[in-house]
């Protein structure tokens, strides 16, 4: 009998150290899914700022976008106008709106012009009078 429980303490030694061997390995094993959990939410992590910058970039293209679209919908306002009052379509008028306004001049500066051009008649001296120095 004391072959048997000498056998028994062996047995016993053994699986402890077995049961610690396998403790260590699962505890190895552990440690090294928790580092691949880690560096997977690293890399999601990463992707999240390099979306997340990408999308604050394309908001801000988009709002420089929308402030240019209402910017070219301010400047088409008068066309708009003239387009609904006269019943035709926007295209239609710029079409025509543009050579009209380039073909036709500037009323005012048409009368500047004639007024700072001297006319023959106040050129020419008058009769009986003293002849104008052009200097």
């Amino acid at each position: 009998m004391g072959c048997a429980i000498r056998k028994v303490r062996v047995i016993s030694r053994l699986l402890i150290r077995a049961r610690a061997a396998l403790g260590h390995q699962e505890t190895r094993r552990r440690a090294a899914d928790d580092e691949r959990r880690q560096a997977k939410r690293n890399s999601l992590a990463d992707k999240l700022k390099f979306e997340a910058k990408a999308l604050a970039d394309l908001k801000i293209k988009r709002a420089k976008i929308d402030g240019e679209r209402r910017t070219a919908e301010a400047d088409l306002g008068p066309v708009r106008y003239l387009a609904t009052s006269i019943g035709a379509d926007d295209q239609n008028v710029i079409r025509w709106f543009i050579p009209v306004v380039a073909v036709l001049p500037d009323p005012a500066a048409v009368l500047l012009l004639l007024a700072a051009t001297p006319s023959k008649a106040a050129q020419q001296p008058r009769p009986g009078g003293p002849a104008r120095n052009s200097a």
